[in-house]
C-alpha cells in the first residue's frame, strides 16, 4: 500500500508539504497550481483542493480515482491547537486511529459512507482509501478560536467540544450534513455569491457537527461506544506524557474515567492490546532506547526513566530487547 505521513493545519504549510510526498512517489502527473493538487498519472486522477476560509478554518476538499490502495497517515502532534472533521461521501475510506508505535486502537468509520469523524491533532489517524472507485471527502480544520465572536457561551452551559486533547466523537452524517458536503463539491471559491454559499456550507457543517455531538453524545455512547474509545485515549495520553517515575495508579485511572477497574482493564487491554502496565512499560522502554541511541550513558537514562537502580535497568531492558543497553 502507497502511504503518506502529513499533518493537517489551518494554514497552508502542510499543504504543500503533501504535495511534494505526492510528487515524489508518483514522480509524474503531479502539479501545484495555486492551492489545488493535479493529479493525472495511470494510478491516480484528480484534484485535492486547499481553501482558507478565515485565519482561524481551512478546508481540503479530496476528489480523487485512485487506481491503488492509498493510506494517508496524519502525524500525531502534542498540545494541540487545532482541530479536525473528516465528512466522506464514499464507502471507499475507512477511519483508523493509531497510536505512536503503528499499533491499531480503534477502528472509528465502519464503512465511511456519509460518515464523520472528529478528532484533535494529537491523534494519528489513518485515512486508508480502497482503489478504483471516485473518493469524495471534505476536511475541515479549525481552531479553538473558530467561532469566536458567533459562539458566545453564558457561564452556566457547559460545552467542551473544543476542550481536551483527544478523539471527542463519531457520527453517521446527518441530512444536513450530506446536502452541505454536497454542496462544497459544487461551489466555486471566487468571489460573488458562489463565496458566500461556500462559506455558509462550511459554517452550517461545523454547526451540524457540533450539534450532533454536544446534543447526542448519550446517543453516541451507548451505539457506538466512541465516548468511552476517547476517554481511554485521553488515558493513554496521560500514561506516556511522563515516563521518569512510577506508573500512575490503575484505580486512579479507571476512577477518573467513571469506570470499574474490571471493565477498565478489559477495556484498556482490547483496545491496546497491552495490559495498562505491560503498555506503560512497553513505552518507557522505547523511550529508554531512544535515550541511549542519541549517546547517553545507561546510568544517565536508568535515572531519567525513574528505574530503581542500573542493575533494575539492564535486566528489564534486555528481557525486552534482547541486548543490554552497554550494547546500543
Amino acid at each position: 500500500m502507497r502511504e503518506f505521513r502529513v499533518n493537517l493545519s489551518v494554514d497552508k504549510s502542510n499543504f504543500i508539504k503533501l504535495y511534494e510526498q505526492l510528487s515524489k512517489s508518483y514522480q509524474t502527473g503531479v502539479a501545484l497550481v495555486g492551492n489545488s493538487i493535479s493529479l493525472d498519472n495511470e494510478t491516480a486522477k484528480g484534484k485535492i483542493e486547499f481553501f482558507s476560509i478565515t485565519p482561524h478554518i481551512s478546508l481540503l476538499r479530496l476528489n480523487v480515482l485512485f487506481g491503488e490502495e492509498i493510506g494517508i497517515r496524519r502525524i500525531a502532534v502534542r498540545k494541540p491547537s487545532f482541530y479536525s472533521c473528516l465528512f466522506s461521501l464514499k464507502e471507499n475510506i475507512d477511519l483508523h486511529a493509531f497510536d505512536n508505535v503503528d499499533e491499531e486502537l480503534n477502528r472509528i468509520g465502519l464503512a465511511a459512507k456519509h460518515s464523520a469523524i472528529f478528532f484533535s491533532a494529537d491523534v494519528q489517524t489513518l485515512f486508508k482509501v480502497i482503489p478504483n472507485e471516485t473518493s469524495k471527502a471534505v476536511i475541515i480544520i479549525f481552531s479553538k478560536n473558530a467561532l469566536t465572536g458567533m459562539w458566545d457561551k453564558n457561564d452556566d452551559e457547559q460545552f467542551n467540544v473544543f476542550n481536551g486533547d483527544t478523539v471527542k466523537g463519531y457520527a453517521a452524517m446527518t441530512s444536513v450534513m450530506i446536502d452541505e458536503v454536497n454542496k462544497l463539491f459544487e461551489y466555486a471559491w471566487k468571489e460573488g455569491a458562489q463565496k458566500l454559499f461556500f462559506l455558509a456550507s462550511v459554517y452550517n457543517l461545523l454547526a451540524s457537527l457540533i450539534q450532533e455531538i454536544h446534543v447526542e453524545s448519550n446517543k453516541l455512547q451507548e451505539e457506538t461506544g466512541i465516548l468511552e474509545a476517547s476517554r481511554m485515549i485521553q488515558i493513554r495520553n496521560v500514561l506516556v506524557s511522563d515516563l521518569s517515575g512510577n506508573c500512575p495508579s490503575i484505580e486512579d485511572m479507571a476512577h477518573k474515567v467513571h469506570m470499574s477497574l474490571t471493565k477498565f482493564k478489559v477495556l484498556f487491554k482490547r483496545m491496546f492490546k497491552l495490559s495498562y502496565y505491560q503498555y506503560y512499560q512497553h513505552y518507557r522502554l522505547h523511550a529508554a532506547k531512544e535515550s541511549l541511541t542519541i549517546g547517553k550513558s545507561p546510568t544517565e537514562t536508568a535515572y531519567e526513566f525513574g528505574f530503581a537502580n542500573l542493575a533494575h535497568f539492564s535486566y528489564t531492558f534486555k528481557k525486552k530487547f534482547k541486548i543490554s543497553p552497554t550494547e546500543i
